[in-house]
């Protein structure tokens, strides 16, 4: 799966938008709660990043690491700061908006995969296509499929891969809409 991955990667890093500003966060902060039971979980954090790079969040738990991925992939709204995805601001969007932009924009990989167990790994990577009434890009999906090595599953339930393969097509849904 290292190998599919990083097949993907030069993949993107061969796109001519490879150096365009992909993501930018300013002064986001989150503050859960109020008052004396009030627990800043980010402050004032700033990031840019450039299309195609990779990029790694370390840190304790309890670091804020997860509340920046879930305002960053849209999940979560901030207290404060911004957040800008290829130069437009995720929160000047209503939740129905919102919701649109993440499920066309936004891959993202749940820690436990959330795949909907009543449909196969094809299904399950398609999702979001039909989430918006629209045709999946068949060609990409099998392409990408192939590349993580699960071609030979999509007929597959979630309860019939492996952790790994579930992960895989949590990835292979991520990447679905391009």
């Amino acid at each position: 799966a290292q190998s599919a991955v990083m097949s993907l990667l030069k993949l993107q890093r061969e796109s001519p938008e490879y150096d365009m500003e992909i993501l930018k966060i300013k002064n986001l902060t989150k503050i859960y709660g109020s008052g004396g039971n009030a627990v800043r979980a980010l402050q004032e954090v700033d990031l840019s990043l450039k299309k195609g790079s990779f990029t790694s969040i370390i840190g304790r738990s309890g670091s804020g690491k997860s509340t920046l991925l879930n305002i960053v992939g849209g999940l979560d709204r901030p207290t404060g700061g911004k957040v800008f995805i290829d130069g437009i601001d995720l929160f000047s969007f209503k939740d129905r908006e919102l919701t649109k932009f993440r499920r066309k924009r936004i891959g993202y990989v749940f820690q436990f995969f959330n795949l909907v167990p009543e449909f196969n790994a094809y299904e399950n990577i398609c999702l979001p296509a039909y989430l918006d009434d629209s045709k999946p890009d068949m060609k990409f999906i099998d392409d990408v499929m192939s590349r993580l090595e699960i071609a030979g599953k999509k007929d597959k339930y979630p309860a019939e891969l492996s952790g790994g393969g579930q992960q895989r097509v949590a990835i292979a849904r991520a990447l679905s809409t391009q």
